[in-house]
Protein backbone atom coordinates (compact mmCIF):
# COMPACT_ATOMS: atom_id res chain seq x y z
CA UNK A 1 0.00 0.00 0.00
CA UNK A 2 3.14 2.79 1.11
CA UNK A 3 4.49 1.82 -2.41
CA UNK A 4 1.67 2.35 -4.31
CA UNK A 5 0.80 5.44 -2.17
CA UNK A 6 4.67 6.98 -3.00
CA UNK A 7 4.25 6.36 -6.45
CA UNK A 8 1.19 7.96 -7.29
CA UNK A 9 2.64 10.88 -5.56
CA UNK A 10 5.85 10.72 -8.01
CA UNK A 11 3.82 10.34 -10.96
CA UNK A 12 1.53 13.10 -9.65
CA UNK A 13 4.54 15.55 -9.05
CA UNK A 14 6.15 14.79 -12.88
CA UNK A 15 2.43 15.38 -14.37
CA UNK A 16 1.53 18.28 -12.61
CA UNK A 17 4.85 20.17 -13.89
CA UNK A 18 4.07 18.91 -17.58
CA UNK A 19 0.41 19.95 -16.89
CA UNK A 20 1.72 23.29 -16.07
CA UNK A 21 3.56 23.25 -19.43
CA UNK A 22 0.74 22.32 -21.72
CA UNK A 23 -1.30 25.03 -19.94
CA UNK A 24 0.78 28.20 -20.95
CA UNK A 25 0.72 26.09 -24.44
CA UNK A 26 -2.90 25.29 -24.41
CA UNK A 27 -4.30 28.03 -22.52
CA UNK A 28 -6.88 25.09 -20.47
CA UNK A 29 -6.55 25.43 -17.10
CA UNK A 30 -4.06 23.31 -15.04
CA UNK A 31 -6.69 21.15 -13.43
CA UNK A 32 -8.22 19.66 -16.79
CA UNK A 33 -5.17 17.72 -17.27
CA UNK A 34 -5.13 16.42 -13.34
CA UNK A 35 -8.29 15.38 -14.00
CA UNK A 36 -7.39 13.58 -17.52
CA UNK A 37 -4.66 11.64 -15.29
CA UNK A 38 -6.78 11.05 -12.58
CA UNK A 39 -9.39 9.67 -14.78
CA UNK A 40 -6.41 7.34 -16.19
CA UNK A 41 -4.82 5.81 -13.01
CA UNK A 42 -8.60 5.19 -11.96
CA UNK A 43 -11.25 4.22 -13.85
CA UNK A 44 -9.31 3.75 -17.18
CA UNK A 45 -6.29 1.19 -15.72
CA UNK A 46 -7.61 0.39 -12.30
CA UNK A 47 -4.31 1.26 -10.87
CA UNK A 48 -6.13 2.89 -8.04
CA UNK A 49 -9.40 2.67 -6.43
CA UNK A 50 -11.21 5.15 -4.41
CA UNK A 51 -11.22 3.20 -1.51
CA UNK A 52 -7.83 3.21 -1.51
CA UNK A 53 -7.36 6.53 -0.61
CA UNK A 54 -10.73 7.38 1.03
CA UNK A 55 -8.43 7.38 4.34
CA UNK A 56 -6.41 10.22 3.19
CA UNK A 57 -8.53 12.33 1.25
CA UNK A 58 -9.96 14.06 4.38
CA UNK A 59 -6.50 14.97 5.87
CA UNK A 60 -5.31 16.67 2.33
CA UNK A 61 -8.58 18.26 2.31
CA UNK A 62 -7.86 20.04 5.85
CA UNK A 63 -4.26 20.79 4.70
CA UNK A 64 -5.00 21.94 1.68
CA UNK A 65 -7.53 24.14 3.02
CA UNK A 66 -5.92 25.75 5.27
CA UNK A 67 -2.65 26.77 2.59
CA UNK A 68 -5.19 28.11 0.82
CA UNK A 69 -6.37 30.28 3.96
CA UNK A 70 -2.87 31.04 3.99
CA UNK A 71 -2.01 31.95 0.61
CA UNK A 72 -5.21 34.42 0.64
CA UNK A 73 -4.07 35.96 3.71
CA UNK A 74 -0.53 36.78 2.61
CA UNK A 75 -2.37 37.82 -0.90
CA UNK A 76 -4.72 40.51 0.04
CA UNK A 77 -3.24 43.80 0.89
CA UNK A 78 -6.48 44.68 3.30
CA UNK A 79 -6.05 48.06 3.03
CA UNK A 80 -5.31 48.88 -0.50
CA UNK A 81 -8.54 46.19 -1.45
CA UNK A 82 -10.61 48.63 0.82
CA UNK A 83 -9.29 51.97 -1.31
CA UNK A 84 -8.28 51.37 -4.18
CA UNK A 85 -10.14 47.82 -5.16
CA UNK A 86 -13.92 48.37 -3.54
CA UNK A 87 -15.95 47.10 -6.14
CA UNK A 88 -13.49 43.84 -6.09
CA UNK A 89 -14.94 43.58 -2.69
CA UNK A 90 -18.62 44.29 -3.96
CA UNK A 91 -18.42 41.43 -6.50
CA UNK A 92 -17.23 39.11 -4.10
CA UNK A 93 -19.23 39.70 -1.74
CA UNK A 94 -22.73 40.05 -3.95
CA UNK A 95 -21.15 37.30 -6.62
CA UNK A 96 -20.77 34.86 -3.50
CA UNK A 97 -24.43 35.75 -2.02
CA UNK A 98 -26.04 35.03 -5.31
CA UNK A 99 -24.58 31.72 -6.18
CA UNK A 100 -24.91 30.95 -2.71
CA UNK A 101 -28.45 31.31 -2.47
CA UNK A 102 -28.99 30.00 -5.97
CA UNK A 103 -27.52 27.02 -5.34
CA UNK A 104 -28.68 26.35 -2.08
CA UNK A 105 -32.48 27.01 -3.44
CA UNK A 106 -31.98 24.58 -6.54
CA UNK A 107 -30.41 21.96 -4.16
CA UNK A 108 -33.13 21.53 -1.82
CA UNK A 109 -36.16 22.33 -4.28
CA UNK A 110 -34.44 19.77 -7.21
CA UNK A 111 -32.92 16.99 -4.28
CA UNK A 112 -35.53 17.82 -2.00
CA UNK A 113 -32.28 17.87 0.59
CA UNK A 114 -32.31 19.63 4.09
CA UNK A 115 -32.28 23.04 3.58
CA UNK A 116 -29.14 23.64 5.77
CA UNK A 117 -27.41 21.24 4.37
CA UNK A 118 -28.50 23.04 0.62
CA UNK A 119 -26.89 25.88 2.29
CA UNK A 120 -23.69 24.11 3.15
CA UNK A 121 -23.52 23.20 -0.65
CA UNK A 122 -24.14 27.02 -1.68
CA UNK A 123 -21.07 27.52 -0.07
CA UNK A 124 -19.19 25.26 -1.38
CA UNK A 125 -19.67 26.15 -4.90
CA UNK A 126 -20.14 30.11 -4.23
CA UNK A 127 -16.99 31.56 -5.07
CA UNK A 128 -14.48 31.93 -8.03
CA UNK A 129 -11.58 29.86 -8.02
CA UNK A 130 -8.14 32.10 -7.74
CA UNK A 131 -5.54 29.17 -9.10
CA UNK A 132 -7.63 29.26 -12.13
CA UNK A 133 -8.85 32.87 -12.42
CA UNK A 134 -5.84 34.77 -12.21
CA UNK A 135 -3.75 32.70 -14.80
CA UNK A 136 -6.26 32.96 -16.93
CA UNK A 137 -6.98 37.27 -16.95
CA UNK A 138 -3.01 37.28 -17.57
CA UNK A 139 -3.68 35.78 -20.62
CA UNK A 140 -6.50 37.87 -21.56
CA UNK A 141 -5.09 41.28 -22.20
CA UNK A 142 -7.77 43.26 -20.68
CA UNK A 143 -7.34 46.51 -18.93
CA UNK A 144 -5.03 46.12 -15.54
CA UNK A 145 -7.98 47.26 -13.70
CA UNK A 146 -10.14 44.35 -14.49
CA UNK A 147 -7.68 41.78 -14.26
CA UNK A 148 -6.81 43.55 -10.53
CA UNK A 149 -10.42 43.05 -9.34
CA UNK A 150 -10.95 39.77 -10.82
CA UNK A 151 -7.86 38.81 -9.38
CA UNK A 152 -9.17 39.81 -5.76
CA UNK A 153 -12.37 38.68 -6.17
CA UNK A 154 -11.31 35.54 -6.93
CA UNK A 155 -8.88 35.39 -3.51
CA UNK A 156 -11.89 36.91 -1.70
CA UNK A 157 -14.27 34.26 -2.58
CA UNK A 158 -11.74 31.42 -1.55
CA UNK A 159 -12.06 32.72 2.19
CA UNK A 160 -15.64 33.36 1.76
CA UNK A 161 -16.21 29.62 0.59
CA UNK A 162 -13.75 27.70 3.12
CA UNK A 163 -14.75 30.57 6.72
CA UNK A 164 -18.64 30.11 5.57
CA UNK A 165 -18.77 26.13 4.79
CA UNK A 166 -16.69 25.21 8.08
CA UNK A 167 -19.06 27.46 9.87
CA UNK A 168 -22.39 25.75 8.38
CA UNK A 169 -20.54 22.43 8.69
CA UNK A 170 -20.20 22.43 12.40
CA UNK A 171 -23.87 23.71 12.87
CA UNK A 172 -24.72 21.40 10.61
CA UNK A 173 -22.74 18.63 12.20
CA UNK A 174 -24.25 19.27 15.87
CA UNK A 175 -27.52 19.17 17.12
CA UNK A 176 -29.62 21.41 15.39
CA UNK A 177 -32.16 22.59 18.38
CA UNK A 178 -29.21 24.53 20.06
CA UNK A 179 -29.15 27.04 17.06
CA UNK A 180 -27.90 29.92 19.14
CA UNK A 181 -25.67 27.76 21.34
CA UNK A 182 -23.90 26.70 18.27
CA UNK A 183 -24.08 30.13 16.11
CA UNK A 184 -22.33 31.28 19.40
CA UNK A 185 -19.88 28.71 20.07
CA UNK A 186 -18.71 29.22 16.30
CA UNK A 187 -18.34 32.89 16.91
CA UNK A 188 -16.03 32.45 20.12
CA UNK A 189 -14.28 29.53 18.11
CA UNK A 190 -13.74 31.72 14.95
CA UNK A 191 -12.38 34.91 17.66
CA UNK A 192 -10.25 32.44 18.91
CA UNK A 193 -8.79 31.39 16.15
CA UNK A 194 -8.10 34.91 14.96
CA UNK A 195 -6.74 36.06 18.19
CA UNK A 196 -4.40 32.92 17.94
CA UNK A 197 -3.47 34.03 14.10
CA UNK A 198 -2.96 37.49 15.11
CA UNK A 199 -0.89 37.42 17.59
CA UNK A 200 1.38 34.53 16.36
CA UNK A 201 1.66 36.57 13.32
CA UNK A 202 2.88 39.58 15.39
CA UNK A 203 5.12 37.51 17.23
CA UNK A 204 6.77 36.32 13.63
CA UNK A 205 7.51 39.16 12.24
CA UNK A 206 9.25 40.44 15.06
CA UNK A 207 11.21 36.66 14.70
CA UNK A 208 11.94 37.65 11.37
CA UNK A 209 13.91 40.14 12.00
CA UNK A 210 16.31 38.23 13.15
CA UNK A 211 16.70 35.97 10.60
CA UNK A 212 17.92 38.27 7.98
CA UNK A 213 20.57 36.14 6.60
CA UNK A 214 18.43 32.83 6.81
CA UNK A 215 17.02 31.30 3.31
CA UNK A 216 14.71 28.76 5.30
CA UNK A 217 12.11 31.26 6.17
CA UNK A 218 9.72 30.15 3.87
CA UNK A 219 9.49 26.37 5.46
CA UNK A 220 9.66 28.19 8.97
CA UNK A 221 6.95 30.34 8.52
CA UNK A 222 5.13 27.04 7.06
CA UNK A 223 5.80 25.19 10.33
CA UNK A 224 4.78 28.26 12.78
CA UNK A 225 1.36 28.41 10.74
CA UNK A 226 1.19 24.65 11.20
CA UNK A 227 1.50 24.92 15.22
CA UNK A 228 -0.89 27.61 15.13
CA UNK A 229 -3.31 26.09 13.25
CA UNK A 230 -3.27 22.89 15.76
CA UNK A 231 -2.70 25.03 18.93
CA UNK A 232 -5.91 27.15 17.83
CA UNK A 233 -8.17 23.33 17.44
CA UNK A 234 -6.50 22.06 21.01
CA UNK A 235 -7.55 25.38 22.06
CA UNK A 236 -11.68 24.63 21.19
CA UNK A 237 -10.73 27.81 18.51
CA UNK A 238 -10.63 27.94 14.51
CA UNK A 239 -7.36 26.40 13.28
CA UNK A 240 -8.72 27.90 9.77
CA UNK A 241 -9.41 31.59 10.94
CA UNK A 242 -5.58 30.90 12.43
CA UNK A 243 -4.11 30.46 9.00
CA UNK A 244 -6.14 33.68 7.39
CA UNK A 245 -4.98 36.12 10.06
CA UNK A 246 -1.62 34.34 10.67
CA UNK A 247 -1.20 35.14 6.40
CA UNK A 248 -2.87 38.81 6.75
CA UNK A 249 -0.32 40.00 9.25
CA UNK A 250 2.68 39.10 7.53
CA UNK A 251 0.90 39.91 4.21
CA UNK A 252 0.31 43.88 5.28
CA UNK A 253 3.60 43.27 7.07
CA UNK A 254 5.06 46.13 5.26
CA UNK A 255 2.71 48.48 7.25
CA UNK A 256 2.96 46.92 10.64
CA UNK A 257 6.56 46.47 10.33
CA UNK A 258 6.50 50.47 9.60
CA UNK A 259 4.40 50.54 13.21
CA UNK A 260 7.24 48.31 14.86
CA UNK A 261 10.26 50.57 12.97
CA UNK A 262 11.23 47.12 11.82
CA UNK A 263 12.62 46.25 8.55
CA UNK A 264 11.05 43.51 6.94
CA UNK A 265 10.27 43.63 3.24
CA UNK A 266 12.90 41.08 1.67
CA UNK A 267 11.85 38.86 4.33
CA UNK A 268 8.35 38.86 3.48
CA UNK A 269 8.97 38.74 -0.28
CA UNK A 270 10.88 35.78 0.69
CA UNK A 271 7.76 33.97 2.85
CA UNK A 272 5.60 34.83 0.08
CA UNK A 273 6.49 33.19 -3.23
CA UNK A 274 8.34 30.50 -1.03
CA UNK A 275 8.18 26.76 0.32
CA UNK A 276 4.64 26.60 0.88
CA UNK A 277 3.68 27.77 -2.51
CA UNK A 278 5.03 24.59 -3.52
CA UNK A 279 3.67 22.52 -1.25
CA UNK A 280 0.13 23.92 -2.55
CA UNK A 281 0.92 23.02 -5.74
CA UNK A 282 1.65 19.24 -4.22
CA UNK A 283 -2.00 19.55 -2.31
CA UNK A 284 -3.93 20.97 -4.96
CA UNK A 285 -2.37 18.16 -7.62
CA UNK A 286 -3.69 15.69 -5.54
CA UNK A 287 -7.14 17.17 -4.95
CA UNK A 288 -7.60 17.19 -8.42
CA UNK A 289 -6.22 13.98 -9.56
CA UNK A 290 -8.97 12.15 -6.74
CA UNK A 291 -11.44 13.95 -8.08
CA UNK A 292 -10.45 12.58 -11.38
CA UNK A 293 -10.16 9.00 -9.58
CA UNK A 294 -13.82 9.36 -8.54
CA UNK A 295 -15.25 10.84 -12.36
CA UNK A 296 -15.95 7.49 -12.98
CA UNK A 297 -18.67 6.84 -10.09
CA UNK A 298 -20.58 10.15 -11.51
CA UNK A 299 -24.74 9.21 -12.35
CA UNK A 300 -24.82 10.86 -15.71
CA UNK A 301 -28.43 12.13 -14.41
CA UNK A 302 -27.07 13.97 -11.61
CA UNK A 303 -24.15 14.92 -14.12
CA UNK A 304 -27.18 16.57 -16.33
CA UNK A 305 -28.65 18.35 -13.29
CA UNK A 306 -24.91 19.40 -11.89
CA UNK A 307 -24.95 21.36 -15.37
CA UNK A 308 -28.40 23.41 -14.30
CA UNK A 309 -26.49 24.35 -11.38
CA UNK A 310 -23.86 26.22 -13.24
CA UNK A 311 -25.77 27.61 -16.13
CA UNK A 312 -27.58 29.33 -12.97
CA UNK A 313 -24.52 29.94 -11.48
CA UNK A 314 -23.76 32.48 -14.92
CA UNK A 315 -27.05 33.95 -14.69
CA UNK A 316 -26.65 34.93 -10.43
CA UNK A 317 -22.71 35.64 -11.63
CA UNK A 318 -23.76 38.60 -14.53
CA UNK A 319 -26.43 39.89 -12.19
CA UNK A 320 -23.38 40.41 -10.00
CA UNK A 321 -21.15 41.73 -12.27
CA UNK A 322 -24.22 44.65 -13.81
CA UNK A 323 -24.45 45.89 -10.56
CA UNK A 324 -21.21 46.16 -10.01
CA UNK A 325 -20.10 48.00 -13.36
CA UNK A 326 -22.88 50.17 -12.78
CA UNK A 327 -21.25 53.52 -13.94
CA UNK A 328 -17.88 52.09 -14.32
CA UNK A 329 -16.92 52.65 -17.94
CA UNK A 330 -13.55 50.43 -18.03
CA UNK A 331 -15.75 48.02 -16.45
CA UNK A 332 -18.52 48.36 -18.72
CA UNK A 333 -16.41 47.57 -21.48
CA UNK A 334 -15.23 44.31 -19.97
CA UNK A 335 -18.52 43.45 -18.91
CA UNK A 336 -18.63 39.97 -20.93
CA UNK A 337 -15.28 38.81 -20.09
CA UNK A 338 -15.99 39.30 -16.04
CA UNK A 339 -19.52 37.23 -16.24
CA UNK A 340 -17.69 34.36 -18.01
CA UNK A 341 -14.74 34.37 -14.93
CA UNK A 342 -16.97 31.86 -12.95
CA UNK A 343 -14.94 28.83 -12.79
CA UNK A 344 -14.81 26.79 -9.31
CA UNK A 345 -11.72 24.80 -8.62
CA UNK A 346 -9.50 23.74 -5.83
CA UNK A 347 -11.89 25.80 -2.79
CA UNK A 348 -14.87 24.55 -3.98
CA UNK A 349 -13.40 20.58 -4.13
CA UNK A 350 -11.07 20.69 -1.45
CA UNK A 351 -14.32 22.09 1.13
CA UNK A 352 -16.67 19.39 -0.91
CA UNK A 353 -13.79 16.32 0.08
CA UNK A 354 -14.40 17.66 3.68
CA UNK A 355 -18.12 17.73 3.83
CA UNK A 356 -17.73 14.10 2.41
CA UNK A 357 -16.12 12.89 5.23
CA UNK A 358 -18.95 13.61 7.43
CA UNK A 359 -20.57 10.36 6.42
CA UNK A 360 -23.52 11.86 3.82
CA UNK A 361 -26.78 9.69 3.59
CA UNK A 362 -26.83 11.69 -0.20
CA UNK A 363 -22.51 11.19 -0.30
CA UNK A 364 -22.66 10.55 -4.09
CA UNK A 365 -25.11 12.94 -5.01
CA UNK A 366 -23.26 15.41 -3.36
CA UNK A 367 -20.31 14.45 -5.50
CA UNK A 368 -21.66 14.48 -8.74
CA UNK A 369 -23.08 17.68 -7.91
CA UNK A 370 -19.50 19.29 -6.91
CA UNK A 371 -17.25 17.45 -10.12
CA UNK A 372 -20.37 18.53 -12.53
CA UNK A 373 -20.43 21.94 -11.29
CA UNK A 374 -16.23 22.64 -11.09
CA UNK A 375 -15.98 20.80 -14.71
CA UNK A 376 -18.65 22.89 -16.18
CA UNK A 377 -17.54 26.16 -14.68
CA UNK A 378 -14.12 25.87 -16.03
CA UNK A 379 -15.91 24.98 -19.76
CA UNK A 380 -18.09 27.98 -19.35
CA UNK A 381 -15.33 30.17 -18.58
CA UNK A 382 -13.38 28.49 -21.48
CA UNK A 383 -15.95 28.93 -24.03
CA UNK A 384 -17.19 32.32 -23.12
CA UNK A 385 -13.32 34.05 -23.14
CA UNK A 386 -11.62 31.88 -25.99
CA UNK A 387 -14.03 30.24 -28.25
CA UNK A 388 -15.53 32.92 -29.64
CA UNK A 389 -12.05 33.83 -31.21
CA UNK A 390 -11.06 30.23 -32.28
CA UNK A 391 -10.82 30.40 -35.81
CA UNK A 392 -12.69 26.52 -37.00
CA UNK A 393 -10.74 25.32 -40.49
CA UNK A 394 -13.69 24.47 -42.95
CA UNK A 395 -16.00 26.03 -40.75
CA UNK A 396 -15.63 29.89 -41.16
CA UNK A 397 -18.91 30.76 -41.26
CA UNK A 398 -20.02 28.91 -38.54
CA UNK A 399 -21.53 31.45 -35.12
CA UNK A 400 -20.02 29.84 -31.94
CA UNK A 401 -22.57 31.57 -29.38
CA UNK A 402 -25.65 33.07 -29.39
CA UNK A 403 -23.85 36.41 -28.91
CA UNK A 404 -22.75 35.92 -32.12
CA UNK A 405 -26.40 35.71 -33.19
CA UNK A 406 -27.66 38.83 -31.40
CA UNK A 407 -24.38 40.37 -33.04
CA UNK A 408 -26.09 39.71 -35.98
CA UNK A 409 -29.36 40.88 -35.30
CA UNK A 410 -28.36 44.09 -33.96
CA UNK A 411 -26.49 44.48 -37.60
CA UNK A 412 -29.70 43.61 -39.25
CA UNK A 413 -31.49 46.13 -37.35
CA UNK A 414 -28.41 48.83 -37.77
CA UNK A 415 -28.73 48.33 -41.43
CA UNK A 416 -32.35 48.61 -41.75
CA UNK A 417 -32.24 52.18 -39.45
CA UNK A 418 -29.80 54.08 -41.67
CA UNK A 419 -29.27 58.00 -40.06
CA UNK A 420 -26.42 58.95 -42.55
CA UNK A 421 -24.71 57.55 -46.25
CA UNK A 422 -22.17 55.56 -46.56
CA UNK A 423 -19.19 57.13 -47.91
CA UNK A 424 -17.18 55.75 -50.83
CA UNK A 425 -14.60 53.00 -50.04
CA UNK A 426 -15.73 53.46 -46.33
CA UNK A 427 -15.30 50.26 -44.60
CA UNK A 428 -18.17 48.54 -42.53
CA UNK A 429 -16.37 48.80 -39.09
CA UNK A 430 -15.94 52.77 -39.41
CA UNK A 431 -19.78 53.08 -40.71
CA UNK A 432 -21.24 51.51 -38.69
CA UNK A 433 -19.86 53.24 -35.36
CA UNK A 434 -19.95 56.79 -37.78
CA UNK A 435 -23.66 55.71 -37.55
CA UNK A 436 -24.09 54.87 -33.45
CA UNK A 437 -22.17 58.04 -33.17
CA UNK A 438 -24.56 60.20 -35.19
CA UNK A 439 -27.82 58.33 -33.43
CA UNK A 440 -25.92 58.94 -30.17
CA UNK A 441 -25.53 62.77 -30.73
CA UNK A 442 -29.15 63.00 -32.33
CA UNK A 443 -31.19 61.64 -29.55
CA UNK A 444 -29.59 63.99 -27.31
CA UNK A 445 -31.87 66.47 -26.58
CA UNK A 446 -30.33 68.83 -24.93
CA UNK A 447 -27.61 69.28 -27.45
CA UNK A 448 -30.19 70.04 -29.95
CA UNK A 449 -28.30 69.23 -32.69
CA UNK A 450 -29.47 68.51 -36.67
CA UNK A 451 -27.48 66.95 -39.47
CA UNK A 452 -25.88 69.38 -41.68
CA UNK A 453 -23.86 70.42 -45.10
CA UNK A 454 -20.31 71.26 -44.04
CA UNK A 455 -18.99 74.28 -46.08
CA UNK A 456 -17.78 73.50 -49.42
CA UNK A 457 -14.78 75.64 -49.12
CA UNK A 458 -13.23 73.25 -46.62
CA UNK A 459 -12.00 71.07 -49.29
CA UNK A 460 -12.72 68.07 -47.13
CA UNK A 461 -15.90 66.01 -45.87
CA UNK A 462 -15.81 65.22 -41.85
CA UNK A 463 -17.02 62.21 -40.94
CA UNK A 464 -20.14 63.99 -39.69
CA UNK A 465 -21.30 67.77 -39.10
CA UNK A 466 -23.85 68.67 -36.87
CA UNK A 467 -25.27 71.92 -36.07
CA UNK A 468 -27.98 73.86 -33.38
CA UNK A 469 -28.55 77.35 -32.77
CA UNK A 470 -25.37 78.19 -31.06
CA UNK A 471 -23.01 76.36 -32.85
CA UNK A 472 -21.47 73.30 -34.65
CA UNK A 473 -19.58 69.97 -34.28
CA UNK A 474 -17.47 68.31 -36.36
CA UNK A 475 -17.19 64.75 -35.54
CA UNK A 476 -13.84 62.53 -37.09
CA UNK A 477 -14.23 58.86 -36.30
CA UNK A 478 -11.40 56.74 -35.49
CA UNK A 479 -12.05 53.18 -36.65
CA UNK A 480 -10.90 50.06 -38.64
CA UNK A 481 -10.25 46.36 -38.54
CA UNK A 482 -6.34 47.48 -38.50
CA UNK A 483 -5.46 48.08 -35.31
CA UNK A 484 -3.00 51.25 -35.04
CA UNK A 485 0.34 51.63 -32.32
CA UNK A 486 0.44 54.14 -30.08
CA UNK A 487 2.68 56.40 -32.53
CA UNK A 488 0.83 55.84 -35.59
CA UNK A 489 -2.51 56.70 -33.50
CA UNK A 490 -1.33 60.00 -32.19
CA UNK A 491 -0.03 61.17 -35.47
CA UNK A 492 -3.77 60.41 -37.21
CA UNK A 493 -5.03 62.53 -33.83
CA UNK A 494 -2.33 65.33 -34.57
CA UNK A 495 -3.20 65.31 -38.26
CA UNK A 496 -6.91 65.73 -38.10
CA UNK A 497 -6.71 68.67 -35.38
CA UNK A 498 -3.74 70.29 -38.10
CA UNK A 499 -6.67 69.82 -41.38
CA UNK A 500 -9.19 72.04 -38.96
CA UNK A 501 -6.32 74.41 -37.98
CA UNK A 502 -6.29 75.05 -41.71
CA UNK A 503 -9.46 75.83 -42.34
CA UNK A 504 -9.64 78.31 -39.33
CA UNK A 505 -12.56 76.21 -38.14
CA UNK A 506 -14.87 77.83 -35.36
CA UNK A 507 -17.00 75.20 -32.82
CA UNK A 508 -16.21 72.01 -31.51
CA UNK A 509 -14.09 69.31 -33.43
CA UNK A 510 -15.19 65.88 -30.86
CA UNK A 511 -12.80 62.68 -32.55
CA UNK A 512 -14.31 59.90 -31.59
CA UNK A 513 -12.34 55.98 -31.42
CA UNK A 514 -13.57 52.54 -30.22
CA UNK A 515 -13.46 51.51 -26.63
CA UNK A 516 -10.01 49.12 -26.72
CA UNK A 517 -8.19 52.05 -28.69
CA UNK A 518 -8.57 54.18 -25.52
CA UNK A 519 -7.66 51.46 -23.11
CA UNK A 520 -4.70 49.97 -24.96
CA UNK A 521 -3.37 53.71 -25.35
CA UNK A 522 -4.71 55.58 -22.31
CA UNK A 523 -1.39 57.01 -20.86
CA UNK A 524 -0.69 58.71 -24.52
CA UNK A 525 -4.21 59.65 -25.08
CA UNK A 526 -4.49 61.50 -22.06
CA UNK A 527 -1.11 63.16 -22.36
CA UNK A 528 -2.37 64.53 -25.64
CA UNK A 529 -5.75 65.78 -24.41
CA UNK A 530 -3.86 67.62 -21.56
CA UNK A 531 -1.84 69.59 -24.70
CA UNK A 532 -5.10 70.04 -26.70
CA UNK A 533 -6.64 71.64 -23.14
CA UNK A 534 -3.62 73.81 -22.22
CA UNK A 535 -3.52 74.92 -26.10
CA UNK A 536 -6.82 75.84 -26.18
CA UNK A 537 -6.22 79.46 -26.21
CA UNK A 538 -4.64 79.14 -29.68
CA UNK A 539 -7.18 77.99 -31.45
CA UNK A 540 -10.86 79.23 -32.59
CA UNK A 541 -12.50 75.58 -31.67
CA UNK A 542 -12.21 73.27 -28.47
CA UNK A 543 -10.81 69.66 -29.08
CA UNK A 544 -12.78 66.85 -27.23
CA UNK A 545 -11.90 63.23 -27.19
CA UNK A 546 -14.40 60.44 -26.57
CA UNK A 547 -14.64 56.88 -26.25
CA UNK A 548 -17.68 54.99 -27.80
CA UNK A 549 -19.51 52.52 -24.95
CA UNK A 550 -20.89 49.83 -27.10
CA UNK A 551 -22.99 48.46 -24.03
CA UNK A 552 -24.38 51.82 -22.98
CA UNK A 553 -24.74 53.13 -26.38
CA UNK A 554 -23.13 56.68 -25.39
CA UNK A 555 -20.05 58.50 -25.59
CA UNK A 556 -17.58 58.84 -22.68
CA UNK A 557 -14.95 61.74 -22.66
CA UNK A 558 -11.93 60.90 -22.49
CA UNK A 559 -11.17 63.05 -19.17
CA UNK A 560 -14.14 60.44 -17.14
CA UNK A 561 -12.07 57.29 -18.01
CA UNK A 562 -9.29 58.90 -16.95
CA UNK A 563 -10.77 60.39 -13.45
CA UNK A 564 -11.89 57.02 -12.61
CA UNK A 565 -8.08 55.47 -13.09
CA UNK A 566 -6.64 58.12 -11.28
CA UNK A 567 -9.01 57.83 -8.20
CA UNK A 568 -7.99 54.01 -8.41
CA UNK A 569 -4.21 55.11 -7.85
CA UNK A 570 -4.10 58.06 -5.49
CA UNK A 571 -4.69 55.72 -2.82
CA UNK A 572 -2.26 53.05 -3.45
CA UNK A 573 0.97 54.83 -4.36
CA UNK A 574 2.92 51.67 -4.35
CA UNK A 575 0.91 50.08 -7.17
CA UNK A 576 1.46 52.90 -9.56
CA UNK A 577 5.02 51.83 -10.13
CA UNK A 578 3.28 48.37 -11.43
CA UNK A 579 0.28 50.29 -13.40
CA UNK A 580 2.54 52.57 -15.59
CA UNK A 581 -0.96 53.87 -16.87
CA UNK A 582 -0.89 57.90 -15.87
CA UNK A 583 2.41 58.66 -14.88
Amino acid sequence: MLSLVFGLVAIIILFAYISVYASRRTGLPEIIFLMLLGVLVGPALQIVKVDDLAPIAPFVSSLAITLILFDSGLKMDLVNALKESGRAIVLGVLGFVFSFLTVAAYTTLVFNWDPLFGLIVGCVLGGTSSIIVIPIVNRLGVNRRVVTILSLESVVTDVLVIVCALGLLKIWSGSQSEGLNLAKNLFDNFALGGVIGVAGGLIWLKMLNTFTEDDYNGILTLGVMLGLYSISELMQGSGAIAALTFGLILGNGALISKKLKLNLASQLDRVSIGFHEQITFLLKSIVFVYLGIILSLINPSIFILGVGVSLLLLLARAAAVYITSLGDPILSLDRKIMTFMLPRGLAAAAVAQLVAAQGLSNLQSFNDICISVILSTILITIAGTRLSNIKIPFIPRLKLSLAAKAQKVADKEFKEKKIVERFEDEDEQHYKLRQQVATCLLNDKKLGLVLAEAPQSWGFKPDLYLKNTSFAVAIEVLAGNQRLSEKRLISELNSCVEKYISIEFEGVLKIVLEDLTVLRNLRALHLLNRYYELTETTRSFKIMLDAFDPNKKKLIPLSEIVKIVIKEQQTTPQKINNLQILE
